[in-house]
């Protein structure tokens, strides 16, 4: 019993001594794959494993599953020991001697690569269900000493042998092949001497494969008894063959032949295409194969009418011929060719422009086309190959094999199908000639120029072909052309617009050494999904497309790709019309920052912006890409940016980790930051260093502002408390100043000598007027011979009110307030007592200026603060209003004014 019985058997003891349901279901799934475990353990009886793989996914049991058997490349010297449900093996690249012992039930066998040595007589004969052998390359060869005749006697439901690189007789072996009678495909080396009469007993053999591709194949010359003996075969692979020449009638007996393949003879040349295409006019050849039948180095071949003009009849489907160094085609040749032709390539050649390009809308049916890799570079030590380019001499206008008929024939093709776009416009072009004189030339063709197309063409190749022009105004003919393939190029001015390539799906106009692309290239191109134009130096062009009118129609495109085109900056507006888009790649760039409009593209799945200088992507397309997120599973690669993660961007990096966005970081992928000793830190640890970033970006803006307010708020409040408090004082000091540096003039100013203009200066409100310049001056100016300021007489007019009132009371030796109610409910009258005040307080060193005179009595709740400080501080006199006592009262008033 091997391991793995022993491993699984311990399993399902376990399990049984388990008494929990939950282990139910495993056992009866072990006792299940049991069989199958044991099959694999008894399949094998060497060290080296071979891996077994289930043919069919769907067998319901596991003892009845077929199994492949892969053992190749495990250094066997003999084969395991197989059971009969193994019903594939593939023994190849071992060291295996002699053929060994396999299961009847095998259907499938390679043994490629093998020194084998030996076979026993009857080592095929109980492989009676085999059906396919692959015996390549065998190390020691097979010769007829080793298989011999009767030896594949048994294998009569076998469809497929490869005896590549193998089989080392003159001849083919006829004998021993005769006996495969339901052989399908035949893959042997190719002999000089043709197919023997024993060959036409495998009347099922359809595909003959003698090319030394893998195996070896040398022929000189093919001719007509050649293949006389398998004329059913169907498809025909003689490349790589070493052959000089082709002799017309080699494939005229086999009239089923649908593909033929006569590629890498490089001594063929073009001179075999006569003998070919008149050979297959009479069989049903659908594929031809033509690659490389001329040496690398060398001058241009051209293909003549005469060479093809015999396929015209025929149902060919596909056409090969590339690496041929074709130059040019006649005109005509391609008129000649079949109308079912779909596939034509002739890539790797190098193909200058001529009239043929036009003839080409006569392939009415061709759905592909390639003429890719034109004037490719090549191995310089192919110019050691053997050439056969000499073609037969012309005459004049004569190409070879061309009858005087054939040649008014293709000049009439040419009169009717080339110059059909009379028109009365023109192409201006001019030329610089070598003594610097412009000359106008005149070409008889219309603008847009027309560019005819096979009308079902659907795919064209012709990338790499040095193609060296600006795409300027084209109107494309008639055509179904879906895909075009023109990267590698020279298309270094996209200026446009094509018209008629509205069917267009896809195109690839990369690494064209472009530099302008126009607002209105893709205007008649509404039907691309797919447009590249990487490697271009297109960065300048969009910048300066600010209102999103270069991919304003392309309201299909779902693919889009500006890689590598030293874009620095991108229009917001760039894909304002792109509501189909998918993809975006704009990677390998020089962008700094992203700020195009995202939020009409609700379907994007990918925007590739690695490889630029992006540091953050702003607030607003963060929002954008969320947005789009929700409704579809959307990828942002920004690896190989300068991310930044400071505090002036954390809420880029917590939107990296929290958003559902898939970012694609790799596990070396950085972000610059001042937090991190090295100066970097890896994206994949971006949760840790965002709360690193927390706690170093702490915004204190908050407190900051708070207690600025508190403290703006303390400082107010204190500065008007302060100005409130000496509100008097600075309205006093603020009228002193200006009365003294305005160049004001007081009433008359105070001697050097401290003498007053005024004894004092009566403070009254106009109600008391009659009081005051009644009895005051009566009784006080002109009995005590004393000289009073009253407003309503002393005060000069024209000054400020306030002006006139300080200079008064600086000017007047004492204040006198007449204190009533109307007083104290005048504005002017507090102002005069409060800057007597000061004036007593600043002006005269405390000297006691004020005096009061009490005319009436007040209720105590009506009188000011500040009179009421002064009446509680300082004496006063009440007014008695009564003969006797006014006797007394204004010789009391007198007396301190006086003073």
């Amino acid at each position: 019993m091997c391991p793995l019985q022993i491993h699984v058997l311990h399993l399902i003891q376990g399990n049984q001594k388990n008494r929990k349901g939950k282990y139910v279901n495993m056992t009866r799934q072990l006792w299940y794959i049991l069989p199958l475990l044991f099959l694999l353990c008894h399949c094998v009886t060497s060290e080296r494993r071979c891996y077994f793989s289930k043919i069919s996914k769907t067998c319901s049991h596991a003892s009845k599953c077929l199994l492949k058997a892969d053992c190749s490349d495990r250094n066997l010297t003999e084969s395991p020991k197989f059971n009969e449900s193994v019903v594939q093996i593939d023994l190849s690249n071992n060291s295996i001697n002699v053929f060994p012992d396999l299961p009847r039930s095998l259907l499938v066998l390679d043994i490629s690569r093998n020194p084998l040595k030996q076979f026993q007589k009857n080592a095929f004969a109980r492989l009676q269900n085999l059906t396919t052998l692959s015996i390549v390359n065998n190390t020691y060869g097979l010769q007829p000493s080793n298989l011999t005749a009767g030896i594949f006697k048994g294998l009569t439901r076998l469809t497929y042998l490869d005896l590549r690189g193998s089989w080392n007789g003159t001849a083919y072996p006829e004998e021993v092949l005769s006996d495969l009678v339901s052989l399908n495909a035949l893959r042997i080396n190719g002999k000089q001497k043709g197919f023997g009469v024993l060959m036409r007993k495998i009347h099922a053999l359809k595909r003959l494969d003698i090319s030394g591709s893998e195996g070896d194949c040398k022929i000189d010359c093919l001719h007509a008894g050649y293949f006389q003996n398998v004329h059913g075969i169907q498809e025909l692979n003689v490349s790589n063959c070493h052959l000089t020449n082709i002799l017309e009638g080699t494939f005229s007996y086999i009239t089923n032949l649908t593909h033929l393949d006569i590629s890498y003879n490089e001594e063929l040349s073009f001179n075999i295409l006569r003998n070919i295409s008149k050979d297959l006019k009479n069989t049903k050849i659908e594929v031809l194969k033509i690659n490389k039948i001329h040496c690398t180095f060398g001058v241009g071949t051209q293909i003549y009418v005469s060479d093809l003009k015999d396929l015209q009849n025929t149902s060919l489907r596909e056409l090969h011929a590339n690496s041929n160094r074709l130059e040019t085609i006649q005109s005509g040749v391609l008129m000649y060719l079949p109308k079912t032709l779909q596939h034509a390539s002739v890539s790797d050649n190098k193909l200058t422009m001529g009239m043929y390009a036009l003839e080409t809308a006569n392939l009415v049916n061709l759905k592909t086309y390639d003429m890719s890799l034109q004037f490719k570079s090549h191995d310089p030590r192919d110019i050691f190959s053997n050439c056969n380019d000499t073609r037969n001499g012309y005459i004049r206008n004569r190409r070879p094999h061309e009858s005087e008929g054939e040649i008014s024939v293709r000049k009439k093709l040419l009169n009717d199908q080339i110059y059909r776009w009379k028109d009365d416009q023109a192409f201006e072009v001019y030329q610089n000639t070598s003594n610097n004189n412009q000359h106008k030339l005149m070409f008889p063709f219309p603008s847009p120029f027309p560019v005819p197309l096979p009308q079902r063409l659907e795919i064209a190749y012709f990338n790499t072909s040095t193609l060296h022009y600006p795409l300027l105004k084209y109107r494309i003919g008639n055509n179904k052309i879906k895909e075009i393939y023109a990267q590698d190029n020279v298309f270094y001015d996209l200026q446009g617009p094509l018209e008629n390539l509205e069917g267009l799906e896809i195109l690839d106009l990369s690494n064209n050494f472009c530099t302008n692309l126009s607002t209105f290239f893709f205007d008649y191109l509404t039907g691309l999904k797919s447009v590249k134009l990487n490697h271009n130096i297109l960065g300048f062009s969009l910048a300066k497309d600010e209102k999103g009118e270069t991919f304003k129609n392309l309201l299909k495109l779902k693919h889009l790709e500006i890689k590598y085109n030293r874009i620095q900056v991108l229009p917001k507006k760039i894909l304002r019309n792109l509501i189909s888009l998918e993809t975006l790649d704009l990677a390998d760039n020089w962008l700094r920052k992203f700020k195009v409009d995202l939020k009409h593209i609700k379907g994007l799945r990918h925007i590739d912006l690695s490889n630029n200088q992006i540091s953050e992507l702003p607030p607003g397309v963060m929002r954008e890409l969320d947005e789009i997120a929700k409704s579809s599973n959307l990828t942002v690669n920004l690896t190989g940016n300068s991310l930044l993660c400071n505090c002036e961007n954390e809420h880029f990096l917590r939107w990296i980790v929290t958003s559902t966005i898939r970012f694609g970081f790799h596990g070396n992928d950085t972000c610059q930051t001042r937090f991190s000793k090295t100066g970097r830190v890896l994206m994949s640890q971006g949760n840790e260093f965002l709360l690193v970033l927390e706690r170093n970006c702490r915004s204190y803006t908050a407190v900051i502002v708070l207690f600025s307010c508190v403290f703006v708020i303390l400082l107010t409040v204190i500065v008007c408390g302060v100005v409130y408090r000496y509100r008097w004082k600075l309205r006093y000091l603020y009228y002193m100043t200006k009365g003294r540096y305005k160049g004001y003039s007081s009433l008359k100013t105070k001697s050097e000598e401290g003498d007053y203009e005024f004894d004092a200066f009566i403070s009254y409100a106009d109600e008391d007027r009659q009081f005051a310049l009644h009895d005051m001056m009566k009784n006080v100016e002109r009995e005590g011979n004393l000289k009073l300021c009253f407003h309503n007489r002393d005060f000069i007019p024209g000054f400020d009110i306030a002006v006139n009132i300080t200079n008064a009371i600086n000017n007047s030796r004492k204040t006198i307030c007449v204190i009533s109610s109307n007083y104290l409910n005048s504005y002017w009258c507090m102002y005069e007592l409060n800057i007597g005040r000061m004036e007593s307080i600043y002006s005269r060193n405390g000297e006691d200026v004020l005096f009061l005179v009490i005319l009436e009595n007040c209720s105590s709740s009506n009188i000011p603060f500040s009179v009421f400080d002064i009446i509680e501080k300082k004496s006063y006199i009440e007014y008695p209003n009564d003969t006797e006592g006014d006797i007394i009262f204004w010789r009391k008033l007198r007396d301190p004014i006086s003073m």
